[in-house]
């Protein structure tokens, strides 16, 4: 069998971490939805899941451990409320899951599929699902079918050789059975060809990763069920090898390779937890499958509070690139609309006879957008709070969703409002009765901050010509912290370069940052 290139990235596993957290608290699969969870994997699919909304809920433990430690107090309220939120909106449906592994840049790594049914809240669902990237659903059958980060109707157009890659998975009802009787069930299902690539790229495991040949993966891992009793703290891993050899190969390495990443390579916070798990892994044999059986004890207790610890900060993260793929966004506007109009929004004709704009700058670069038709429902002339223009103001684009993350504790915004705001103050590109010309910028595109994250309590109507009225002695009290490790908030320069620029910039500094034209640099 010939070999074929796929593609993944940090994004795309960035993307399945918390759906594979939030497929954890599931209900087990069971054999008769083999049938069912079939049709929903295609030739790439890698990952197969089942939710049962009924049964969801939260362990005990990481509940108490999130709720009474510090650094998780804030982000635990909002991940807590949201995984709530969304079982209200199923209300008993479930929820099948399938993780792909992309053949091409248009093929969404993660899929969900709902039952469209009388009891489902789907634009309740939707809106807390758009929090992690997913797509306005699609129907599909009696299903309704959400892809994370691309669009489902992009993603299905995507032609995958069946005969090359076939998406039959002969064993998927044995490895539902394996551990039917735990209520959480992971089942990891990799398709021949991605194995068949595997030993084509890396013949040899590096020595980071235990070395040895590929083929202790290869022929170890046909495919894998993982079941999870949270409450009691207990796991099984049952491993389906290519034959009693390989399973034995694949204990004696499963130890080696889990000691050589932890040594190797500097663990990230994210995964952490993960580290106190290794003395308990213990793999056996047994005939033609290895079984990993975790039991609780005083380590894996310490490792759930690590585990949301782990959750809180990937989700932060996750949030966080979605944010600066947002300012970048916009970025790219406010430079179309100079090219059109050779100033910065809103032009002469966007304001009043005092200078005065009657609707924000986003609403401006709506055109640039790829919101066109939005843009033309306001009506310029008139103030953004007036009655037509008040209608308007819940069709606020994606690209101006302050998403919930960071330390300001994933706060939640009222519909149609907006934390990304332009500082305004004496010197700044923005707030003033003139328009502004790139040739006015005389400190540099590079050097000039025009846009910021404020924190939720200051976010402004989107349509409306307010923005962050900074106070020149304290410049950086309503902006948004979005790191622990190096306090810093999110912002865009005139260039179009996005930064996450430091808190601990003096006073002064930040303040020659928001002006344009004080002919102060400062160094970064």
């Amino acid at each position: 069998m010939n070999s074929i290139p796929f593609q993944t990235n940090h994004t795309f596993i960035r993307s399945i971490f918390p759906l594979l957290l939030f497929a954890i608290f599931a209900k087990t699969l069971d054999a008769d939805d083999a049938t069912l969870a079939r049709q929903f994997m295609n030739a790439t699919t890698i990952v197969v899941a089942k939710i049962d909304s009924k049964r969801i809920a939260l362990p005990e433990s990481l509940t108490a451990k999130l709720a009474n430690t510090a650094q998780l107090q804030r982000g635990a309220t909002f991940v807590t409320k949201a995984f709530q939120e969304i079982v209200v909106a199923l209300n008993g449906e479930s929820v099948f899951v399938a993780v792909d592994v992309p053949f091409s840049s248009a093929q969404s790594p993660v899929r969900l599929f709902v039952k469209n049914g009388p009891k489902l809240d789907s634009k309740k669902l939707f809106e807390h699902l758009e929090r992690f990237q997913f797509t306005k659903p699609i129907v599909q059958g009696d299903y309704l079918c959400l892809s994370m980060l691309h669009s489902t109707e992009s993603s299905s157009k995507v032609a995958i050789a069946d005969d090359l890659m076939p998406a039959s998975r002969a064993d998927l009802k044995t490895a539902m059975q394996t551990v039917q009787d735990y209520p959480i069930q992971v089942l990891v299902l990799p398709p021949e060809y991605l194995w068949s690539t595997f030993r084509d790229l890396m013949p040899t495991l590096p020595k980071q990763f235990g070395g040895g040949p590929s083929s202790l993966l290869t022929d170890g891992v046909r495919w894998s069920a993982i079941g999870i009793d949270p409450a009691k703290l207990q796991m099984q891993a049952v491993t389906q090898s290519k034959s009693p050899e390989a399973a034995t190969a694949l204990a004696a390495y499963l130890p080696k390779f889990l000691s050589a990443t932890s040594s190797e390579h500097k663990i990230p916070a994210s995964i952490a937890w993960m580290e106190k798990m290794i003395p308990m892994v213990r793999p056996t044999a047994n005939g033609d499958q290895m079984i990993v059986t975790i039991n609780g004890s005083p380590q894996l207790d310490q490792s759930v509070e690590m585990l949301g610890i782990a959750m809180t900060q990937v989700f932060g993260t996750m949030m966080n690139q979605i944010k600066m793929d947002r300012f970048k966004q916009l970025g790219l506007a406010i430079h179309n609309y100079e090219s059109a109009y050779r100033v910065l929004p809103p032009s002469k004709e966007g304001r009043d006879a005092n200078g005065k704009n009657n609707l924000s700058w986003r609403v401006h670069i709506l055109p640039f957008i790829g919101q066109s038709a939005l843009h033309d429902q306001f009506r310029l002339k008139e103030a953004w709070n007036s009655e037509h223009n008040l209608k308007l103001l819940g069709k606020m684009p994606d690209v101006f969703k302050g998403v919930a993350s960071g330390l300001d504790g994933f706060s939640e915004l009222k519909p149609g409002y907006t934390t990304f705001l332009a500082p305004v103050g004496e010197g700044t590109v923005f707030g003033g009765t003139k328009p502004v010309r790139f040739s006015d910028i005389t400190d540099g595109t590079s050097n000039t901050i025009w846009l910021v994250e404020v924190k939720a309590d200051l976010a402004k109507p989107w349509t409306a010509p307010d923005d962050y009225a900074f106070d020149p002695a304290n410049p950086a009290a309503g902006l948004a912290e979005i790191s622990a490790d190096k306090p810093s908030f999110l912002s865009t320069f005139l260039d179009g370069s996005v930064s996450k620029t430091p808190l601990s910039l003096p006073a002064k500094s930040l303040l020659h940052l928001f002006q344009m034209n004080d002919g102060n640099i400062v160094e970064r």
